[in-house]
Formats: C-alpha cells, structure tokens, sequence
C-alpha cells in the first residue's frame, strides 16, 4: 500500500494469493466469497480482512500506542519522564515503587511469578536497548520493546486505577467514545480510523450507498478485540487480538508524519464532479519522540539491516519506519509487517510525504526480515524510475 500522506490518495495498492475473477460467474465468485472471504478473489488484503487471528499488525500498532502514551503524558508528569527516557536505576525504582513487576534487567512482564506475561523478542533483556544508559520511547520504538510498552500501557490507563493489580480493565464502553478518557490507547487507535469501514470515495457517492463485502471503495474496519484483563490490555499495547489493514497502517504512518489525521481516497473523480477532501484533524499530542523512535528503527533499529547498504544512502535520511511481527499458532510462523513514510524529496521530483506499509502473511521470517525487503524493493523501483524520468 502506498499512499500521499498529504492529500490521503492511494497511489497503488496490490495483493496476491487472492485467484482471478471472472465476471461472466459472479454468481459463483459471491457465494465463494461468503463461504471463505480469506481466500476470496474478489477482496484485496491491501484493503481488506475477514476478520481472523491471522491479521495482527503486531509491533506497527506501537506507534499508535505511542500516540496514546503521549496522549496521557499531557497530563501526567511521571509518564511524561518515562517517554523522554529515564536512566535505568530511576526506571526501575519507579516501577518499584508503583509495585508493577517490572525490571530493565528481565526479559519478561511481569518478570516474576506464573501468571500471564509478555516477553520481548528472543528474550532480550530490556535494558539491552538502553541509550547511554537511559530507557524512553525513542529507544523501546527503535528495538520494539515489548515489555516497556506494554507496562506504559497500563500505566497510562486509568480503568487500572494506578494500581499494579486489580481495577477494571475489563470496563466496556456503552457509548461509542465513552471510555476515550480512560484508554488513551484504544482512544487514539479510534481517532486514526480503527473501528470503521473507510469510505474510499472521496465523498462522490450517496451517504446511504449500500456496499458490498467485496466493493474496493469501502475498506475494511480495523478492530481491536474487547480488553477484559490486563494480560490482554499488554496484548493491545503490542498489536495482538486485533485485525488492520496496510491501508490503515499506511493512515498510521502517514498521521505521524503529518501531524494529522488523514482521509484517505481512491476515487478521484465521477460524473464530472471532483472528489472532495476528508476531514482533517490535528493529532495534538507531542510527535518529536516518536518520529525519534521511527527513525531509529531505520538507522540502527529493527529494520537497519535491510537500509544500511550504500544503494539506500539517497532514500535513507528521509525514511521513517515500524517493523511488526505477530505470531500465528504453535509452529513458528508469524504475520510480519513494516510501514512508515519518505519525506519529500528522498526521490527525485517528488513532491509529497510518502506514506506505505506492507505485510507478509504464514512468514517464518520477523518483519524487518521479510517485510521490510519487500518495501525495500519498492523504494529501489522507484528511485530507479525517478532517475529515469530526470534524466531523459
């Protein structure tokens, strides 16, 4: 999926594994359809999901739980510290004194005991991605620290009641926004287009058009599973038990590198009239850190490997980006993801802020191990047309 981060259209979206379509069976192709949407010819996994387990965008959600915490830090001064980043002994003696199981030295959340836990990547010890010494949002963004977002998740939402054991993370809302105060986190996931089908026509059709599964001009709503404990509270701080789509991701990336929220479009035009843009809106919360963590990623982070040769020395200043990685099932595979945005003028001629994001469904691979190439190559392609193009 990559889209213009400005103005929110789609500039090419593409999915395999989904078979031809031919119209002369539509009667055929729509039955099939509903019997097994996963496989269904007539939907796009760059707009579209069925629902399953198998669509997690794992560790890409950390940006907006980012948002979230930045969000809550607006008025919570210890919050605040942790995000700008704390040495590792003043981090500790926080979560100590808070009573949360959690330790820079441990690999895991809660470190202690037999209940329920979140682990970072291969066991890594959380105080390994330190940055002379100190732990904030930047760092935990940059190596995907697992463990610190999910305790900052808990930290920041006040169904908890501040307290490292009981409160009510189970709480529902009876109105739709009616816990925004409550679950920063869940909030911003809503204000950047979780929770509803995105309308693709830039306001050209009727209000009560009636769409159909299929129909490429709505995508897919981005859910996140009902929270009924904390365990599952940690899950949603690291993108599990919830289904998005590269174009919402896409949104994510692009609302960061924008500063706002951003509509998206792939109808441009109908019946002579000029589609029309959706509304904006400003995020209002503090971006610098976790473009910081974003940047990381690409300069010595989760996806460093794949950006670091001399052919990415043009593209690799202005590239901003997020790996993901959500496992599926007992045998070691995982739904891989990486999404971002290129600033304008990383290509030549290129005038917007590029926004994109990609996954890999059944990958044995991580997200910057397969995903992150597959946009890698993207870029490449690109960079090799705009030459191209500048130079005839």
């Amino acid at each position: 999926m990559l889209l213009d981060a400005g103005s929110g259209d789609i500039l090419a979206a593409a999915s395999s594994g989904g078979g031809a379509a031919d119209p002369g069976h539509w009667a055929e192709l729509r039955d099939f359809d509903r019997a097994d949407p996963a496989r269904s010819p007539l939907r796009s996994a760059a707009f579209q999901h069925d629902g399953g387990a198998h669509r997690a965008p794992g560790s890409t959600f950390k940006v907006v739980s980012a948002l979230g915490l930045e969000q809550a830090a607006r008025s919570d001064r210890r919050l605040d510290g942790l995000l700008q980043g704390l040495p590792l002994g003043e981090v500790d003696r926080l979560a100590q004194a808070g009573g949360y199981g959690f330790r820079t030295g441990a690999p895991s959340y809660p470190f202690d005991g037999n209940r329920a836990r979140i682990t970072n990547f291969r066991d890594q010890v959380t105080s390994t991605r330190a940055q002379d010494g100190r732990l904030g949002l930047a760092q935990a963004m940059a190596h995907s620290v697992n463990t610190w977002f999910a305790w900052g998740a808990e930290l920041s939402d006040r169904s908890l009641m501040d307290q490292p054991d009981g409160g009510m993370p189970g709480a529902r809302e009876l109105e739709p926004g009616a816990l925004d105060s409550v679950r920063p986190v869940a909030a911003m996931a809503a204000r950047l287009g979780f929770g509803q089908p995105l309308r693709l026509d830039g306001g050209l059709l009727p209000l009560d058009y009636r769409w159909g599964e299929w129909d490429a001009l709505q995508a897919s709503a981005s859910r996140l599973d009902p929270v009924l404990s904390r365990h599952e509270l940690r899950q949603m701080a690291i993108g599990l038990r919830m289904q998005a789509t590269p174009l919402q991701m896409a949104l994510v990336a692009a609302a960061v590198g924008e500063g706002r929220t951003v509509t998206p479009r792939l109808l441009l035009s109908l019946d002579g009239r000029a589609a029309q843009p959706g509304p904006r809106e400003d995020l209002g919360v503090r971006l610098d850190r976790v473009r910081a963590g974003m940047k990381g990623v690409i300069d010595g982070g989760t996806a460093a490997g794949v950006f670091r040769g001399a052919t990415f020395d043009a593209l690799r200043p202005g590239l901003y980006g997020k790996t993901g990685t959500a496992p599926v099932g007992q045998d070691g595979l995982a739904t891989v993801w990486f999404m971002g945005w290129l600033e304008p003028g990383s290509l030549p001629g290129q005038a917007e802020r590029l926004a994109f994001a990609a996954f890999v469904s059944h990958s044995a691979a991580t997200g910057g191990g397969h995903a992150a190439p597959v946009v890698a190559a993207l870029l490449q392609s690109m960079e090799r047309q705009s030459l191209e193009k500048r130079d005839k």
